[in-house]
């Protein structure tokens, strides 16, 4: 799926205040890096809390208020925290990308 310059940008930004993301050990989540930063220093029984079998919270998020469909579908598909954070690396890489092509 092709991405211009533009929506990489706004899916790499920060939400407004109010959509921000909360873990249950008081981490504020403010966009995709900062959630691939969170997961990276994260316990393990905070990430199974907010993604296991019955829920995927970074998901959920990542899709209704980021508004990355193909991110939040990649992220629905894993329970592990590395997987989701390589996914989220991935990511994050080619929408950097984008960002700086013509």
């Amino acid at each position: 799926m092709e991405i211009t310059k533009d929506q990489a940008k706004r899916l790499l930004s920060n939400v407004p205040e109010h959509c921000t993301f909360k873990t249950c050990d008081g981490r504020v989540i403010r966009n995709v890096r900062d959630l691939g930063k969170t997961l990276a220093h994260m316990a393990d029984e905070t990430f199974r809390y907010h993604a296991n079998h019955s829920k995927n919270d970074f998901s959920r998020w990542v899709k209704t208020t980021i508004g990355d469909e193909q991110l939040a579908s990649y992220l629905d598909r894993t329970t592990d925290r590395k997987q989701t954070l390589k996914e989220l690396s991935r990511r994050i890489t080619f929408l950097s990308g984008q960002l700086s092509s013509n």
